[in-house]
């Protein structure tokens, strides 16, 4: 009777930590808490997902959203990539319990830039508002579409300043548990010669400098995502909805951002 009442109770418990792993529980020291939860926003179909090395999955439609459940507590390294864009990688934390959100961004590797002629109507409108861009600093911003976040270069380093509620400091904006209003997203040696937002995006800016036309991803974690967009010598820029416009010297290209 012992005996059956012992398998009795071997089996019980070895049904509850079956039911409880397939739900997404796991055992943390003395505790049972959810498995971390990753919520990616993927721009583009066709994307390939891979987390820690290994193959997690495409994406089917533009803007889509991707839950992986289960994720162990830690760290993981995701990339998103597809064939004709850049790739992007982060490492993200994935504590037990949290729902942790990510929004990649992918530039396309071929850009074709078209040339606006001297002369045109669009030529004359666009080079007076790229010449009239001042330098961007902490007194002069460049500020996203929402105005909650500001950007600037100040004693050579790229900065961006939240600038709502301190209580609402989006993640983006935390190495680990502390979110502070102003982070550090890159040193640079070169001259910035325009930042802007990319379109619909608070997390990632535009600009130019020597080389060209980059993107960068707004954040405090180490090595944030660079992307070239276009390949110029030492341009300013300016984003009118989805067209960025590149000026170097009296050229006026411009370039589709999608």
């Amino acid at each position: 009777m012992k005996r059956n009442t012992i398998i009795a109770v071997i089996l019980l418990i070895a049904f509850v930590l079956i039911a409880g792993f397939s739900l997404g529980y796991r055992i943390d020291g003395l505790s049972i808490a959810k498995a971390g939860r990753l919520e990616i926003l993927v721009p583009y179909a066709n994307s390939t997902i891979t987390i820690d090395g290994k193959h997690s999955g495409y994406a089917h439609d533009d803007n889509g959203v991707i839950v992986y459940r289960g994720l162990a507590k830690g760290s993981h390294s995701v990339i998103v990539s597809h064939e004709e864009r850049y790739p992007w990688a982060t490492t993200v934390s994935t504590p037990l319990g949290s729902l942790t959100r990510i929004t990649p961004f992918n530039i396309k590797v071929t850009s074709n830039s078209i040339i606006i002629p001297n002369g045109s109507e669009d030529y004359a409108r666009i080079t007076g508002v790229i010449k009239s861009q001042t330098e961007v600093t902490r007194e002069n911003p460049a500020l996203s579409a929402d105005a909650s976040i500001a950007v600037f270069v100040e004693d050579s380093i790229i900065k961006a300043q939240w600038l709502l509620d301190s209580k609402e400091v989006p993640t983006f904006f935390c190495p680990d548990t502390s979110c502070p209003n102003e982070i550090n997203i890159t040193p640079t040696q070169q001259k910035i010669n325009s930042i802007n937002f990319y379109p619909g995006r608070n997390d990632v800016i535009v600009f130019g400098t020597t080389g060209g036309v980059f993107a960068l991803e707004v954040t405090n974690h180490k090595n944030p995502n660079f992307q070239p967009i276009i390949s110029s010598s030492n341009p300013k820029a300016y984003i009118e909805g989805n067209l960025l416009y590149a000026l170097e010297d009296s050229t006026l290209g411009k370039v589709i951002l999608d």
